[in-house]
């Protein structure tokens, strides 16, 4: 996460040094990120879950053809009551942390992101996208690096023109 705000306050609540607590964001966010690359889905309790979605094939009439473009994968977050844990083992995997202190980081980071939330603050996870208010609606955007990993499998698809009957 780049949030210098996030990261002193884990700072100051964990009693850690600033290069710990980036690394451990940063590590958390990879996990997050490898999560969601694994199992298509990746919930975070008291936040909301990001999922790949498949959009399938679209059509586009234009005057003399239609054209057909491929199908693809997003990103998207939906805010929902999850009570999933994978979380915790996923900051405690890859941030090194024991449960009680990964509890704690989860702790302080979701209360961060539902306070940025509700505040439409512009946030961004390092790999998986960030959050910003666009026209008064609060919108993820998913990084262009993770939406190239989901859609390898459909890149070397054209897009074609059926001529009109």
């Amino acid at each position: 996460m780049k949030s210098t705000s996030c990261i002193v306050l884990l700072e100051t609540k964990l009693a850690l040094e600033r290069e710990h607590v980036t690394d451990m964001l940063h590590e958390t966010g990879m996990g997050l990120v490898g999560e969601l690359l694994e199992r298509g889905e990746v919930s975070v309790k008291g936040v909301g879950t990001f999922r790949v979605a498949h959009i399938p094939f679209k059509r586009k009439r234009m005057s003399d053809t239609t054209r057909i473009l491929p199908p693809e994968k997003n990103i998207v977050f939906q805010t929902r009551p999850v009570i999933d844990t994978r979380v915790l083992h996923i900051i405690r995997e890859k941030a090194g942390l024991s449960h009680t202190e990964a509890v704690a980081f989860y702790r302080i980071l979701a209360s961060y992101f539902r306070e940025s939330l509700a505040k439409k603050r512009y946030l961004v996870f390092d790999g998986l996208g960030s959050f910003r208010d666009v026209e008064g609606r609060y919108l993820f955007a998913p990084d262009d690096g993770l939406l190239d990993i989901v859609n390898s499998g459909y890149r070397h698809l054209p897009a074609f023109d059926l001529p009109k009957e």
